[in-house]
């Protein structure tokens, strides 16, 4: 901010929050001691109100303690540079969507000092020599050399940053101390929560509301020869940096709170250089790695198998056909004597109208994530089976990695079903659970279902589901972060 340090006003504000907090629940504690006669429904709203009030502070409370103590270090004492790289969902890409721009900032004792951003083209043209692809990149992307604009093609988080920061290094010299990863739905949540962001450049004004769209609007002047045009991605980093370095005071919680959701829910992802600031990135989920969780903790069986898949898509198209795209899942895990059959069903729908830029068909290499001793039977596209040689498989970060390529026309529906199997310990009484990891930028509601076989009952469920005779359906309606489906049968 103009007229103090980072984590200077964040600590101001950590402190007031405790204060008030402890005020309410005086406050709440002195209401309950009050009689309000026969009628206590005076009283249950009032003590309702309160709580309320108690509940918004507590979770700027829980935000803040999670993200003032990383503040020093990350913003304090020597320069800090990172890199920010803005992802665009419209094209989806492994860690969040296609890198449309980026930002290097640099920090000292918490205020920036320097910042400079391009547009991913910009980095590239400064990059020289050939560099080699991914072994699949130049199969489904048509590139042998290998650019900053895809060097988040690795799904781990933390490898892809590894990877851009050696291209911004290349290009522009200097050593990256962390990355940011920002997609245009958690961009949008932190335009809300500073403001709108004014666009004089071409008489707009962004929020939440219109910024997908404008990104598509604008995305079809990329095609307009000889432009001198400020990239538009470019304008929107520049602006968002701006209203964030010169927030008021009393939009810094709001900051916090936006940055923080969209951490927990994997829209915003974040690297560091710095070991002890990455293991607790790491701890708290924020890295983006490939993770596979321990058995929930409320199950006691001695037995317990944690299933993992995590569905990353790589729009290959050269469009922005995800802004067009509608994903279902339903993935269904029946099990067996000694295995774990999982059937994972995707319907893709594109509505797109025409064929013309940004539009287009949706032409996306999927890769499919799973334990590693899980056994790879069928995918089928529109009930035709997939050819073994038109299948990548191979072990990959420690898991079966299956990966291919689905096209779906304009205006057409296609139908993905993805057949493994797992192996189980083959008891009677253990717990089993399902972990579905979730793709920054990637808005896949999914239906999960775990069909036990005859004589297993469920004891505990974990969280909330239905269970009905063909089995045990999941509640997914409202997740917006990874999955992770639990039962424990005796």
């Amino acid at each position: 901010t103009e007229d103090g340090s980072v984590f200077e006003i964040s600590g101001d504000l950590s402190s007031q929050a405790e204060t008030a907090y402890g005020n309410l629940s005086l406050v709440r504690a002195g209401i309950e001691q009050i009689s309000f006669g026969g009628d206590e429904t005076e009283k249950e709203n009032i003590l309702e109100s309160y709580q309320e009030k108690i509940d918004t502070i507590r979770k700027e409370l829980v935000t803040q303690r999670q993200i003032l103590p990383l503040m020093k270090d990350l913003f304090g004492g020597t320069k800090k540079t990172y890199l920010i790289l803005f992802q665009n969902e419209q094209e989806l890409r492994p860690t969040g969507g296609f890198i449309q721009a980026a930002a290097v900032v640099t920090f000292s004792e918490g205020r920036l000092i320097s910042k400079q951003i391009f547009s991913s083209y910009d980095v590239d043209s400064l990059v020289s020599g050939n560099v080699t692809s991914p072994d699949d990149l130049p199969q489904f992307l048509g590139e042998e050399n290998w650019y900053f604009r895809d060097s988040n093609w690795n799904p781990d988080f933390t490898q892809a940053a590894a990877k851009s920061s050696w291209f911004i290094s290349k290009a522009v010299g200097g050593k990256v101390d962390g990355v940011i990863g920002l997609t245009l739905d958690s961009t949008g949540d932190i335009i809300d929560s500073l403001g709108p962001l004014e666009v004089p450049e071409h008489d707009e004004v962004i929020t939440s509301k219109n910024l997908e769209a404008l990104m598509e609007l604008h995305s079809e002047k990329l095609l307009v020869e000889g432009s001198q045009e400020k990239d538009y991605s470019v304008l929107i980093l520049e602006k968002l940096i701006e209203k964030a370095v010169t927030a008021k005071p009393e939009k810094i919680a709001g900051f916090f709170d936006a940055i923080h959701d969209n951490l927990e829910e994997k829209e915003i992802l974040v690297s560091s250089e710095d070991t002890s600031v990455q293991e607790l990135f790491t701890s708290l989920g924020w890295t983006g790695a490939l993770v596979k969780p321990e058995c929930p903790a409320q199950f006691t069986s001695d037995i317990c198998t944690v299933d993992v898949i995590a569905q990353v898509a790589a729009n290959t198209g050269v469009n922005k056909a995800n802004y067009y795209v509608d994903e279902n899942v339903q993935h269904t895990v029946e099990l067996l004597p000694g295995v774990a059959q999982h059937t994972r069903t995707m319907q893709i729908e594109n509505t797109a109208d025409i064929n013309a830029w940004p539009k287009g068909d949706y032409r996306s290499y999927y890769r499919f994530y799973l334990n590693a001793n899980a056994q790879v039977t069928e995918v089928t596209i529109n009930n035709k089976k997939v050819s073994k040689a038109d299948l990548i498989e191979r072990v990959e970060q420690g898991r079966t990695m299956v990966g291919f390529l689905v096209t779906v026309p304009i205006q057409a529906q296609t139908e993905v079903v993805l057949k493994y199997s797992v192996p189980l310990s083959g008891e009677a009484g253990y717990s089993y659970a399902f972990f579905d990891q979730k793709q920054p930028g990637a808005d896949r509601p999914t239906e999960v279902t775990i069909v036990p076989y005859s004589g297993l009952k469920p004891a505990k469920i974990a969280p909330q589901a239905e269970v009905t005779p063909g089995g045990i359906v999941f509640d997914t309606e409202n997740r917006k972060s990874h999955g992770f489906y639990g039962v424990e049968f005796r």
